[in-house]
């Protein structure tokens, strides 16, 4: 399942009171997107595995602006994550994003993390297979291996206009745990906030709103950010949970001497 195959994203943290006017302002491009109303609050959970190099290969890329790198996880829906999860390589050539995945069952985690598989999924089409072993690929020839989970209470827009590719996401309760093994649930009680503050530097709840969309911005998505006066970030997820691992003093070691010694 290719998607995203060279898109733009723009992110900026906007305060909770502002959001249903950004909301109200799309409403005539956007509509919610159907794969993600869960509940009455037309929001579900998305969990992500990211996997990293003994050295933190992938991490240092991009806090130092790699101009191609990219990030390898595995992400699932709901609380607790069921159905499909999808192996993704999220690539970042400059200012552009180049993101394939493939879905597999979610028990196929594990076996493919761990290399304990004799075959490839038999779900998969042509496109996801090759997706799938480029996935597996990359993590082999770099020995990447769980390393943290990130999530948020997402709530998600596409176009309206089927010829169209846009889509924005609202992030709410962002949060990470350290994890050494392919499992997308975690521990209930173990989720440390990520909520963008240092970044901001505002006061109250936050939302991180990210506007996706490939070639050129349409014109009414640059007219309601220059109406709210919406600055854009350079925020992500996966690299603010690493930094914050690593202000731990022995947390991020320990958690990766256990992975290290497990796919070494």
């Amino acid at each position: 399942m290719a998607r995203d195959p060279d898109r733009f994203e723009l992110k900026y943290w906007v305060p909770e009171e502002l959001v249903p006017r950004l909301v109200e302002y799309a409403a005539p491009y956007l509509m919610l997107d159907p794969h993600g109303v869960k509940g009455a609050d037309r929001q579900q959970w998305n969990t992500s595995l990211y996997l990293e190099t003994r050295g933190l290969d992938l991490f240092r890329a991009h806090v130092d602006s790699y101009a191609d790198r990219y990030k390898l996880r595995v992400r699932a829906y709901g609380d607790p994550p069921s159905g499909l999860a999808f192996f993704e390589m999220k690539r970042k050539l400059d200012n552009r994003c180049v993101k394939t995945r493939a879905a597999v069952p979610l028990k196929e985690v594990k076996p493919l993390i761990e290399g304990m598989y004799t075959e490839l999924p038999a779900i998969l089409s042509p496109l996801d297979r090759r997706h799938l072993e480029a996935f597996l690929y990359a993590m082999t020839v770099t020995q990447a291996a769980p390393y943290v989970l990130v999530r948020a209470y997402r709530e998600s827009y596409c176009s309206r206009d089927h010829l169209e590719d846009v889509r924005m996401t609202l992030d709410r309760r962002i949060g990470f745990q350290p994890v050494c093994v392919p499992d997308l649930c975690g521990a209930p009680d173990a989720w440390s906030p990520i909520n963008g503050e240092r970044q901001h530097g505002r006061r109250g709840p936050q939302v991180l709103v990210e506007l996706k969309f490939p070639g050129v911005a349409p014109y009414w998505m640059r007219k309601v950010i220059d109406h709210l006066e919406l600055e854009r970030v350079a925020y992500s997820k996966y690299v603010s949970s690493v930094r914050a691992m690593l202000e731990q003093p022995g947390l991020d070691l320990s958690m990766w001497d256990a992975a290290g010694a497990r796919y070494s």
